[in-house]
């Protein structure tokens, strides 16, 4: 009885911008388990045979061959399922910027849903990747089965490649406005959080900080590297919020 009052008392309490925001740091972490799933080890050539016999596989290869079919799937969900919260986060990010301009805020929040909602595409498509180059991989050398398997893959390699490079540049653009207007003290974040608010500069931190850790867990951050960029973006946005008029 007295956690359920506890649990409504703290829901009265949160606003609606601050609850979507708590959405994108729900997001960013199923996207971070998801990554590691996917991308938290890698091998080499003496691991299999498909990296020894092929040389000029794309780089993932040996990151997507490093873990089970199972475990490929269960991670490109992980992200796909929770992308819908990562939209929700928008609102947050409208409402902490609405007081430089409502047209201003709803254009940045508006792309920056857009980028959220192709993220979910990019990171499920990881999984039929994988599972292309694992084929490959049980494929004799040399035969039509496995050239038609390649050919799969560096398919879905430009699938994933096409929307990536959109998602990046909107997320950079949307990044360096954001952080603009905040460090001009016109939204519901101080200052300070000009650059955290966003996740480029946290996941370059968080990526850069990676180089310190033995090579395992080095991977294993790399490969999450912007989703916990999102994911401290989030827990900002939720925490340093005002309320109330901007002066």
């Amino acid at each position: 009885m007295a956690l359920s009052t506890t649990i409504r008392s703290v829901v009265r309490r949160t606003s609606a911008p601050t609850a979507a925001a708590l959405a994108g740091a729900a997001a960013s972490a199923a996207f971070a388990v998801g990554d590691v799933l996917m991308l938290g080890r890698r091998i080499g050539p003496e691991d299999r045979r498909l990296l020894r016999e092929e040389t000029d596989l794309n780089s993932a290869a040996g990151t997507l061959l490093a873990v089970s079919p199972d475990r490929l799937r269960a991670g490109g969900l992980a992200g796909a399922m929770a992308a819908p919260l990562h939209v929700v986060s928008a609102w947050s990010l409208y409402d902490g910027l609405r007081p430089a301009s409502g047209r201003r805020a709803a254009r940045i929040a508006g792309t920056y849903a857009a980028a959220m909602a192709w993220a979910g595409y990019i990171h499920g498509t990881f999984y039929p990747w994988g599972a292309t180059f694992a084929a490959a991989d049980r494929a004799e050398p040399g035969t039509s089965q496995r050239a038609e398997l390649l050919a799969d893959a560096r398919r879905v390699e430009r699938s994933i490649e096409i929307p990536y490079a959109a998602f990046g540049i909107t997320v950079a653009a949307v990044a360096v406005e954001t952080a603009v207007v905040v460090a001009a003290g016109r939204s519901r974040f101080p200052r300070w959080t000009a650059p955290f608010v966003t996740p480029i500069l946290p996941s370059v931190l968080i990526v850069a900080g990676a180089r310190a850790l033995p090579e395992q867990p080095r991977h294993v951050i790399n490969g999450a590297g912007l989703s916990l960029g999102m994911l401290t973006a989030n827990v900002v946005a939720a925490a340093a919020r005002r309320r109330g008029a901007v002066h």
